[in-house]
């Protein structure tokens, strides 16, 4: 969106650089979509090098345990073992999109969509469980948002007059 090029992330991880991905904020994607990030990453870097330089299961590690070890987290988080972080995700795969599955780091990568996740787990804590959050009423948070939404908008109205 930015138009700041496309990373050479093929490039990076051949000498060894620690590579993740991720959402920086509305300002660059606006929508904090991971799931529509790894596609767009995923298929910018077949553009960039050509197809099958960048397979769906090395995504998927980029996503994980990749971005817990840039971060120099991977003792705690990145993958499901003992002694680490119990956070995961639950999606569904009954909707058309998903519909048949025949590799499922293809599906993650290319056809998983935020709207497939059913169960979100944060160190063992269940935080939404069939699409219900359970800790935060959504309805309140999003009113919040809402009116915040209201003041940059007649802010930025304002300085705009000037």
């Amino acid at each position: 969106k930015l138009g700041n090029g496309i990373c050479p992330v093929v490039d990076l991880r051949a000498a060894g650089a620690q590579v993740s991905l991720g959402t920086d904020g509305t300002a660059s994607n606006n929508n904090l979509d991971l799931f529509r990030e790894v596609d767009f990453g995923t298929k910018v870097q077949a553009f960039k090098y050509g197809v099958g330089k960048l397979p769906a299961v090395e995504s998927v590690k980029i996503l994980t345990i990749e971005a817990a070890r840039a971060l120099r987290m991977d003792h705690l988080v990145g993958s499901l073992e003992p002694g680490k972080s119990a956070d995961l995700i639950i999606l569904s795969t009954e909707a058309p999109h998903a519909v048949p599955i025949y590799d499922w780091y293809s599906y993650l990568v290319y056809s998983a969509s935020h709207t497939d996740v059913r169960d979100t787990m944060v160190c063992g804590r269940l935080l939404m469980k069939n699409r219900q959050l359970l800790h935060c009423d959504e309805k309140a948070i999003l009113n919040e948002v809402k009116q915040w939404g209201q003041r940059v908008y007649q802010l930025n109205a304002s300085l705009q007059k000037r």
